[in-house]
């Protein structure tokens, strides 16, 4: 009998019954989703958060390394873990069976997981790295029957500019081995572009491909006993430069719009992510990951990359499932891993997941390194015009209150706490932003905006509003 969410719920609720499952993370919303639907689902962090209030209100444990030590000279979940106070709150409930999941695994982080006698809830660092790595994962996907941009890996003192233009035209692709949220892509537009990363970084080894001219979209997937289940197409929202200081750097995703997306290109992205998830599986990977791909100007999607761990989008996905009493990717993964049999069938689900759902999150990114001193309260805001923002007769300002525009026509209002899309009533949206003090780096989030629809006017641009308020948060921040 195939599983629904409430059958599946059960299985979990019997099997935790004895055991807890702890998300290892520096910022706890990377463990969120399943917080309140998994019998004694625990968060261990590094940084405070605003997330915090709604931990207490709502039972959910956690520990929050700076909740003990408020200075942090680098934050890592290896220097959590690794920890004499987390050892003390792991050693609470010692007795029960533990399974330890963190966003990224490292050989490091992998065997202080063993240390404890614990179970991991990630595939392998070696097989992460296989495939998240952009070198090993390109020499491991180049002969499967995908859609790749033309490209090759290459020494980058031995790049010549001339000779790769004339092969894959004048702008095109580089990437490094690592990188996260764009920061490892370079778009290489002429020669001094390219002579000044060979100085830079003279022998490393790169992965250069064809610039491909397109809408970028993202989609979760997982690598499962029973097949190789996916949902969550998004449109990746990336590189306004008002929001983000890079070019390359993801902020948002809208799992709405769909302009560039038919039925043709629907199935060969489906038939493609499925030949990689077999691949991966084939190697022994299991479990959650990412694909980044681009539609062309003639239609036909072409996979940029894999992120073989957790995408980023999946704690907002994972509420979306559950709101519409889906099965979550995000549960499907902890099946795996604690060896909870279920039958799902793969066809079923991808058709059912691939469809668009109205919800978008957008982010604005720091542009200095600084200290937080001014957080914007986390919580359910209103789009309301400068009446309902400012009392005439006192003339002042309701608390909790942002003006997008220096007339002060209009403003973003406090309605209520709240953390998740739970939490969104009509006409409402969701601002999260960083906890006060929070040592911010340049390109960390700085604030997001979730809400209940596109983020996109028919044409593919960014609603107006949307950006004026990421602008304002990162002002009033500031």
């Amino acid at each position: 009998m195939q599983d629904n969410l409430s059958s599946l719920l059960e299985k979990f609720k019997t099997h935790f019954a004895s055991s807890r499952y702890i998300y290892i993370c520096n910022d706890p919303e990377r463990a969120l989703g399943l917080e309140k639907v998994i019998p004694n689902y625990q968060v261990a962090h590094i940084d405070l958060s605003q997330y915090l209030d709604d931990f207490k209100s709502n039972g959910i444990k956690y520990f929050c390394w700076q909740e003990h030590e408020a200075e942090i000279s680098l934050r890592s979940s290896i220097k959590l873990i690794r920890s004499d106070r987390f050892l003390d709150y792991y050693n609470l409930e010692k007795d029960k069976k533990t399974y330890i999941q963190t966003f990224k695994i490292s050989p490091a982080f992998q065997q202080s997981v063993t240390n404890l006698g614990a179970t991991l809830a990630n595939t392998n660092a070696e097989l992460n790295r296989m495939f998240e790595d952009k070198i090993s994962q390109f020499e491991n996907i180049s002969a499967l029957a995908i859609t790749l941009p033309k490209g090759e890996i290459f020494s980058l003192d031995q790049i010549v500019y001339a000779d790769l233009a004339s092969q894959l035209g004048s702008k095109f692709v580089l990437q490094f081995n690592k990188g996260h949220t764009g920061m490892g892509t370079k778009f290489i537009t002429n020669e001094q572009e390219l002579n000044e990363l060979k100085e830079q970084f003279p022998g490393r080894s790169v992965r250069v491909a064809q610039f491909i001219e397109g809408q970028a979209y993202t989609l979760n997937a997982c690598v499962g006993s029973k097949g190789i289940y996916m949902g969550g197409l998004s449109k990746q929202i990336t590189g306004d430069m008002d929001l983000t200081p890079f070019a390359g750097a993801t902020i948002g995703n809208d799992f709405e719009y769909r302009k560039e997306i038919n039925n043709d290109n629907l199935k060969q992205i489906e038939n493609e992510v499925i030949i990689i998830g077999e691949a991966m599986r084939a190697k022994g990977y299991k479990g959650l990951f990412g694909i980044d791909l681009i539609i062309d100007t003639q239609g036909k999607a072409f996979i940029i990359e894999i992120n073989a761990r957790q995408p980023a989008s999946i704690p907002m996905y994972t509420k979306m499932q559950l709101k519409l009493g889906q099965i979550p990717l995000s549960m499907i993964h902890v099946a795996e891993f604690c060896g909870l049999d279920y039958e799902i069938d793969q066809n079923t689900y991808n058709q059912i997941n691939l469809a668009p759902l109205p919800y978008s999150q957008v982010f604005v990114r720091s542009f200095r390194e600084y200290e937080l001193e001014f957080p914007l309260r986390s919580g359910v805001y209103r789009l309301q015009g400068d009446n309902a923002a400012i009392d005439r007769v006192s003339s002042e300002v309701k608390p909790d209150t942002i003006f997008l525009d220096e007339e002060r026509d209009m403003a973003l209002l406090f309605q209520k706490d709240g953390y998740c899309i739970d939490d969104i009533e009509q006409g409402g949206l969701l601002i999260l932003t960083p906890a006060k003090k929070r040592k911010l780096a340049v390109n960390d989030e700085l604030g997001r905006i979730q809400i209940n629809s596109s983020a996109h006017l028919p044409d593919g641009q960014l609603h107006h509003w949307i950006k004026q308020a990421l602008i304002a948060i990162k002002n009033y921040q500031s």
